[in-house]
């Protein structure tokens, strides 16, 4: 179990040179090590070392005790309490704390490379790579993605906010409603997360296009955002076509949805609200006419009112830092979904 790791990487030889400057009662000490025992009443086949200090408890020293404080307050930095809580529980101040967390956390990464290299599975070590993690951060693991995308921007406890209303990863962030992050973490907070998340989900967006496009056939759809005076630039099969912006919209659509979810198929009143979406479809074709040259139909019609590309989603591609910016708000905000979802 974690407790147990813990106190094994803590009773390493690097886990003793943890120095621990405040000290507690004697009789404080005592019940944490009371509340690690009943905690563990229910472990099976205990390390030897372990097992023999919950059987005599008089084998207990200075050492141990304090091992078993560090132990007990880095489960509650784990489990998301918070640190003037654990600072006056434990009498550890918070950098002490985070100092232990960090030398615990390279403890267990140490522990999961050395099993690895002694051929034990994967699924009898991943706990040691959750371990590191938590212990570092004081975070749980399903809030891994948001504090990449996060770190330096929110604190550990605005992060634990987030995850308390179901916002742990960058994807969840974004798709939330402004208004209830406004009063999670503040507006302010969040114009400011949201600029770095957007930052970072583009890089990352571009950087997975830049190794696709490696690995894999170029693209034939390329949507960039480009405008030549009033129309945008798209390039099909490497030939560079100029849109009307309502053409443009509806293949972005198209392709977005296309990149999202592989069937593809997208309802008129998604592309557009009314009764025209024919007739713009129509257009879109005739104004890529030139550059199809009697290939498969672009545009594909299920006859009930739905559309999808006739392309496979390795073969469109996104000018994400430029599309971001789209003076059109519903091509930004669909621009960061797509982001997000690659």
């Amino acid at each position: 179990s974690v407790l147990v790791w813990m106190y094994e990487l803590a009773d390493t030889y690097e886990g003793r040179r943890i120095y621990v400057s405040s000290r507690m009662r004697e009789d404080a000490e005592y019940q944490l090590f009371s509340r690690f025992k009943s905690l563990l009443a229910s472990e099976s086949n205990l390390p030897a070392r372990l097992s023999d200090l919950i059987e005599n408890p008089g084998h207990l020293d200075r050492q141990c005790l304090t091992r078993v404080r560090v132990v007990l307050a880095l489960q509650d930095y784990i489990d998301g309490r918070c640190m003037e809580e654990i600072e006056t529980d434990y009498r550890i101040h918070c950098g002490t704390l985070e100092s232990i967390g960090e030398t615990i956390g390279w403890l267990a990464e140490c522990a999961f490379c050395l099993m690895g290299a002694l051929g034990i599975s994967m699924r009898k070590r991943v706990l040691l790579k959750r371990l590191s993690f938590e212990v570092r951060y004081g975070l749980p693991v399903s809030t891994r993605k948001l504090f990449a995308s996060l770190k330096g921007i929110l604190s550990r406890c605005e992060i634990l906010q987030l995850r308390e209303w179901g916002i742990c990863t960058p994807k969840a962030f974004l798709n939330a409603d402004r208004d209830e992050l406004n009063k999670i973490i503040g507006e302010r907070r969040v114009i400011i997360a949201m600029r770095h998340v957007t930052h970072r989900t583009e890089e990352q967006f571009n950087m997975a296009n830049e190794n696709r496009r490696s690995d894999s056939i170029a693209s034939r759809l390329q949507l960039t955002g480009a405008m030549v005076r009033d129309r945008y630039r798209v390039f099909f099969s490497g030939i560079p076509l100029l849109l009307t912006a309502k053409s443009f919209k509806y293949l972005f659509k198209l392709a977005a949805r296309k990149k999202m979810d592989n069937e593809g198929w997208i309802d008129k009143e998604e592309l557009e609200p009314g009764f025209n979406q024919a007739r713009y479809l129509y257009n879109l074709k005739k104004e890529m006419d030139g550059s199809l040259r009697g290939n498969t139909e672009l545009i594909e019609n299920d006859r009930k009112g739905c559309y999808r590309l006739n392309l496979s989603p390795d073969e469109i591609d996104f000018d994400v830092r430029s599309l971001l910016h789209s003076d059109d708000y519903e091509i930004a905000e669909l621009t960061r979904k797509l982001a997000v979802s690659q």
